[in-house]
């Protein structure tokens, strides 16, 4: 198959133009009905692709239907408070892409964003057989400029896959699950293995709202 001839972004507009092309799960509104298939394996594959990027840094993974975001920036914070480089990765964003991928609890610059996209295009312009989603690729992207900026340790947050979202390519040194509850608890019920081969979860009870369930390698 002919390699796509995937622009380098000049800007985060641009960079946004080139992705609206892609697969945007977080658009489709019947998403939890279960219409939509995923697997791991176009994950694994792009991983794999970028040298096992995926295995690079230590992390803590967080899934759950409420206190995802909080629960990610608490981890952060304290990971901080240890004297770590931290690495943290977020969905969705507010106003700004950036947002979804913060160093040292700050969103990444516009110049080191394009500099981890461009280098996951690179990938994508020497092999079409890999055919990210959105959310697919802003996970690599994460992950490529994490190492990159010299992250020691790294939070992630589940998005909207369950047992199959992307960020299950990790192998965690801690995972969590916070509330789980309607909209999330069919997507979050499935990932109770939260990382294949790292900490795994039994599932948790929907009418303890408060709690978390934490699990550590």
């Amino acid at each position: 198959m002919k390699s796509l001839e995937y622009p380098r972004p000049r800007d985060m507009d641009h960079l946004i133009h080139i992705l609206s092309s892609f697969t945007n799960y977080e658009k489709i509104r019947d998403f939890h009905k279960g219409r939509v298939r995923l697997d791991l394996k176009k994950m694994e594959r792009l991983s794999r692709a970028a040298g096992e990027v995926h295995l690079e840094i230590p992390c803590i993974h967080i899934t759950g239907s409420k206190g995802k975001g909080s629960t990610a920036l608490m981890a952060t914070a304290a990971l901080e408070a240890s004297g770590l480089r931290t690495g943290t990765f977020t969905s969705p964003h507010l106003e700004k892409l950036n947002e979804r991928i913060a160093v040292d609890g700050a969103p990444l610059s516009d110049e080191a964003f394009l500099r981890a996209a461009d280098q996951g295009l690179d990938l994508l312009r020497g092999d079409a057989t890999l055919r990210p989603t959105f959310f697919e690729f802003i996970t690599l992207t994460a992950m490529l400029a994490f190492l990159a900026r010299g992250v020691e340790a790294a939070v992630y947050e589940v998005g909207l896959g369950g047992r199959l979202d992307a960020t299950n390519v990790v192998r965690p040194e801690v995972a969590v699950i916070t509330t789980v509850g309607p909209p999330g608890a069919l997507a979050t019920r499935s990932a109770m293995s939260p990382s294949p081969g790292g900490a795994r979860l039994g599932p948790p009870t929907p009418t303890t709202p408060e709690r978390i369930y934490v699990a550590a390698r």
